[in-house]
């Protein structure tokens, strides 16, 4: 319904922000609804994340960003959106933006695996991660940030180390490398050596 405001469909934004999309903010589940608090953003993205819908995931989670009380973890977010559609490069720029804004993110107890319905599509997104940054080394960060976000601390630990071989001075792949290991060598029985 129209709320009188005189804008683009009664969604509350000016036309200029509904940006053409007045279909998906009238039924108001769409990522431009307006006057949504970030964590708003961030559930409706992490329902289409774990449907699949990368795009739309995206389009959420940016929105996420651009409000008042845009919450840290959003670039996190847009990170895993940007990996479902195979934009690694953007993806990592993702995760190093939200690292720079959050550092004690590398402590948090993110578990990616629970952002999505099925295991088997972060898995997917896994392997298409693990081929392009054996190609491209620069990648190996986000494939380390994703596997030990995942609960694979072996897999995060090789990826760090290829990471460090590129960049020797990358003090966010440095410690994630040291929480990888202290984890591996806790599942072995190796903390204390």
């Amino acid at each position: 319904g129209d709320s009188g405001s005189g804008d683009s469909g009664g969604s509350g934004l000016p036309d200029s922000a509904a940006g053409g999309e007045t279909d998906e903010v009238e039924n108001r589940e769409g990522p431009l609804a307006g006057g949504l608090p970030a964590a708003a953003f961030e559930r409706i993205g992490v329902s289409r994340l774990g449907r699949g819908d990368f795009q739309e995931a995206g389009r959420a989670f940016q929105a996420a960003l651009q409000t008042s009380d845009g919450d840290r973890r959003a670039s996190f977010l847009v990170a895993q959106a940007e990996l479902g559609q195979g934009h690694y490069e953007l993806a990592a720029g993702a995760v190093r933006r939200g690292l720079r804004t959050n550092p004690a993110w590398v402590k948090s107890d993110l578990d990616l695996r629970d952002l999505y319905e099925s295991p088997s599509v972060l898995e997917g997104q896994f392997e298409k991660l693990s081929l392009q940054a054996a190609r491209k080394p620069e990648l190996s960060f986000l494939l380390g940030f994703e596997r030990f976000h995942s609960a694979d601390p072996e897999g995060a630990l090789v990826a760090f180390e290829r990471a460090l071989k590129l960049d020797p001075q990358d003090t966010a792949a440095r410690t994630y490398r040291d929480l990888a290991r202290a984890q591996v060598d806790a599942a072995h029985g190796l903390e204390d050596f």
